[in-house]
């Protein structure tokens, strides 16, 4: 049985804490205009430990699915795609389409390949969640008084 993973609260927290607001133009990137993000020391540190994170996750996944008796056995995959989703979010991608140079940068953060094409499912997904969330006004949890807008307690 799985029981976690060291570094993982770490990892969450960072992804939780960075946030960027691009003035990404949408064009194709070259290969020349993706930064290399591991030649910068000042990141490198950070870098690897979310590559030491994130292979840590991935070995402990793939044992499970080497152990699992079910045919599908993709945890793996759900790990990737979670940390897809968690780093998407990070980027905006509930926002915005997520770019060539998105997907170029979380590759050399997260250390695997990612194919244009999950990276767009990510974005459309996040997008979708984002527009399904309900205002806090009309949240279930949400005091009574936060519907009316009148800033004043009901009592």
């Amino acid at each position: 049985m799985w029981t976690g993973t060291p570094g993982l609260d770490w990892l969450t927290r960072r992804l939780d804490r960075e946030s960027r607001d691009p003035d990404d133009d949408g064009r194709p990137v070259n290969a020349s205009e993706v930064p290399d993000l591991l030649a910068d020391n000042d990141d490198l540190r950070e870098i690897r430990q979310v590559r030491d994170a994130v292979r840590s996750l991935r070995r402990e996944a793939k044992a499970l699915d080497a152990e699992a008796d079910s045919p599908s056995r993709d945890c793996d995959a759900d790990v990737c795609r979670c940390c897809l989703l968690v780093c998407g979010r990070m980027n905006g991608g509930q926002k915005r389409v997520l770019t060539e140079l998105d997907r170029a940068c979380l590759e050399q953060v997260l250390g695997f390949p990612i194919t244009m094409e999950d990276l767009t499912k990510i974005g459309s997904e996040l997008r979708s969640r984002a527009r399904r969330r309900p205002s806090k006004a009309s949240h279930p949890s949400a005091p009574p008084h936060a519907a009316r807008g009148s800033g004043e307690s009901p009592v």
